[in-house]
């Protein structure tokens, strides 16, 4: 098990939405479990001593900062948010996956994404080359679950390859509000208190 934590911060919206892909071994095996979280808006205000101060989080300063290992000079390869989540998935630098700001006409989510880039995620090689269960909870890329404009036909919920469990956002961050691609189902939430987006994340994974 590895508590990893990195310094950065990510230029989006002020929402810091918490992406947790849980890659879970498959049967019978003795490889590890990996377990990857993503979360935005890491500024070194929230990463520093000011959450040890006023107890912000107790739980994930303890884990992934007091017992994880922090990389104090690593580097996102783009500060903004479809590019660097792009590089993340491909394990290739930003220019290599061709999608240059976070609309479908940048490429952010768009059909030569999901045709030539997606098929070599690092989800796809664990499942089809590693033999991986894998799980994904939260955002995904910013324009997953709109409309593309140039194929209103699609299926804009669809999962993508190399997932076994999907519950993705679809659409806007919101914490109360929002939907999700339920294993390629669209399904909307309200306004209770069950219904808050982290809690249902929290939920997918624990079921």
């Amino acid at each position: 098990y590895l508590a990893l934590h990195i310094n950065g911060t990510m230029m989006e919206s002020f929402l810091v939405t918490l992406v947790v892909v849980a890659l879970t071994v498959a049967a019978r095996s003795s490889r590890p479990n990996i377990v990857f979280i993503l979360v935005d808006d890491e500024d070194a205000l929230l990463s520093g001593p000011t959450i040890a101060e006023k107890d912000i989080m107790p739980n994930r300063r303890e884990i992934f900062i007091e017992n994880g290992v922090s990389f104090s000079y690593g580097f996102a390869s783009s500060p903004t948010c479809c590019l660097s989540r792009s590089s993340i998935l491909t394990g290739k630098y930003i220019h290599n996956v061709e999608i240059i700001n976070n609309t479908y006409a940048g490429n952010c989510w768009g059909s030569q994404f999901r045709s030539e880039q997606e098929p070599f995620s690092y989800a796809a090689y664990l499942q089809q080359y590693a033999g991986y269960q894998t799980f994904h909870a939260g955002k995904y890329l910013n324009m997953y679950g709109e409309t593309d404009p140039d194929n209103a036909e699609n299926d804009v919920v669809q999962i993508p390859m190399g997932w076994t469990d999907w519950y993705a956002l679809a659409g806007d961050i919101k914490y109360y509000d929002w939907c999700e691609s339920n294993m390629g189902e669209e399904r909307c939430y309200g306004e209770d208190v069950d219904e808050y987006h982290t809690t249902v994340i929290k939920q997918h994974a624990l079921d």
